[in-house]
């Protein structure tokens, strides 16, 4: 039973020896902790290292020699590491072995050895002390076949570097195709372009720039970039991507712009353009635009910003479009002509046949108005439609009205008509009173002969409220 609790002791002592060895190793190559080291030394200790006069004897002395050591040794990658023991008395072992030492591929050194250890162990109060190091590698001296240079290192480390080398090709490529696949399928444009005093100069683009413009990767190299965009940006935008590029002075500079390019099919792109200056060197700045295709959202918002100016029943002008044109300025240069309708008993069509056959005649009414002035009709009331032409002359224009007219009549529809002309110097607000003034006169007269004359009373008021509140809102918007 002693015996047995005897070999488990020196088992474990074997192997406490072997680890303290593996300790000082890691912590000297790996680590650099020389503190972590000396202070596993024994005294007396004595030391024999790789180098042809690294030899040491006293702890003392042993140290101060390994203190110089500190931030010298590169950090390495310990391999195939064996170590063994063997018990010289119970309280002193020997451990031997060898491992793979390499450099660390981040320090940029690029070493690797085969190297050689013996250290002797003494245990003091039950612990492991180090008494001994010997350390070496069969390239101190040159080997048998070696000539004139220790050509088996060399071509250690030249393996080692290669590998590493080979390592470094491998992931730049693999980030590479990953980069360009990240680079081509990315739902926007993107090129680089050196500038310098000669103009823009493409370096690179991606696929995504050849989808919009409607071309392959060697027909947008064929492109003229040379004032930093190609020539097929809308005329209207030109000078804005100019400012935007301009903007970019020193590196890190941003800028932004929309706007609109025409494909190859002719089809026209809007892309909305981040710009930014990446570097300056000899050569010149380097500039990267990266645009989105915006098309489909600003065709959106156009449509719905029109939206807010049509008639959802008669799809003419509404209210709101009527109000718009009101606040544009008119050419003072061009004529003008306002005529003012009125539908008569579209309240007696309600009445007798319900509100749906009044909202059919209402739709019948805009269909011809918006027949012979197509875009310039505006129905501003219920029973009530303005035309504003600035295209025809007095003549042109009053026969457009008269023939409109005569066509409802025909469809039995019956309006007051009144129609206002300036072949210069036109103004909205005055010619609209005037022809709104026209309009009452004759619903007077067609209410008089038609002896209703509550009707006409009641399409006075409510007609005259109406002015009062169209030009109340131009008022407020100016």
């Amino acid at each position: 039973m002693k015996g047995d609790c005897d070999s488990r002791d020196k088992d474990e002592r074997a192997r406490q020896a072997v680890e303290l060895t593996s300790v000082l190793l890691h912590r000297h190559y790996c680590e650099n902790d020389i503190d972590g080291v000396t202070c596993h030394f024994d005294d007396p200790f004595s030391w024999i290292g790789t180098g042809e006069t690294e030899y040491g004897i006293g702890h003392d002395h042993v140290k101060a020699i390994f203190e110089r050591f500190a931030g010298q040794v590169p950090r390495c990658v310990i391999s195939d590491e064996r170590l063994d023991a063997i018990r010289l008395t119970d309280d002193v072992y020997i451990v031997s072995g060898m491992l793979w030492i390499q450099t660390d591929p981040s320090t940029n050194v690029f070493v690797r050895v085969h190297q050689r250890i013996t250290t002797a162990v003494r245990f003091v109060d039950g612990q492991p002390r180090c008494s001994h190091i010997h350390i070496s590698n069969p390239y101190v001296e040159m080997a048998p076949d070696d000539v004139g240079f220790p050509t088996r290192v060399a071509r250690h480390t030249y393996e080692y570097m290669q590998e590493q080398m080979d390592e470094a090709r491998r992931l730049i490529a693999k980030q590479t195709e990953e980069l360009e696949s990240i680079y081509n399928t990315v739902p926007c444009a993107i090129i680089r372009l050196l500038r310098n005093a000669d103009g823009y100069h493409l370096l690179t683009s991606n696929k995504a720039i050849c989808d919009f413009i409607g071309t392959d990767e060697k027909g947008i190299t064929m492109l003229d970039w040379s004032h930093g965009h190609s020539r097929n940006v809308d005329e209207e935008d030109v000078q804005k991507v100019r400012t935007a590029l301009g903007r970019l002075k020193k590196p890190g500079d941003i800028s932004h712009v929309d706007y609109t390019i025409h494909s190859a099919s002719g089809k026209p792109v809007v892309l909305s353009t981040t710009n930014l200056l990446v570097s300056t060197g000899a050569e010149g700045d380097i500039i990267q635009r990266i645009g989105f295709d915006i098309t489909s959202r600003v065709e959106m918002e156009k449509a719905l910003e029109q939206m807010g100016y049509v008639d959802l029943l008669t799809g003419v002008h509404n209210r709101n479009g009527f109000t718009r044109m009101l606040g544009e300025r008119h050419d003072s240069a061009r004529p003008l002509g306002i005529a003012y309708f009125d539908i008569n008993g579209l309240k007696g069509v309600n009445d007798m046949m319900g509100h749906a056959a009044g909202d059919r005649l209402i739709v019948r009414t805009a269909q011809h108005l918006n027949s012979r002035f197509e875009g310039m009709t505006y129905r501003i009331g219920g029973d009530e439609f303005v035309v504003v032409d600035g295209d025809r002359d007095e003549v042109s224009f009053r026969n457009a009205v008269d023939e409109v007219t005569g066509e409802m009549l025909k469809d039995g529809i019956h309006a007051s008509v009144g129609v206002s002309f300036r072949q210069k110097d036109g103004d909205f607000r005055t010619q609209f009173d005037e022809a709104d003034r026209l309009m009452y006169q004759e619903k007077k007269r067609y209410y008089a002969v038609n002896g209703d004359e509550w009707a006409y009373v009641t399409a006075s008021r409510r007609r005259q409220f109406a002015s009062d509140l169209f030009f109340s809102d131009l008022v407020l918007q100016q």
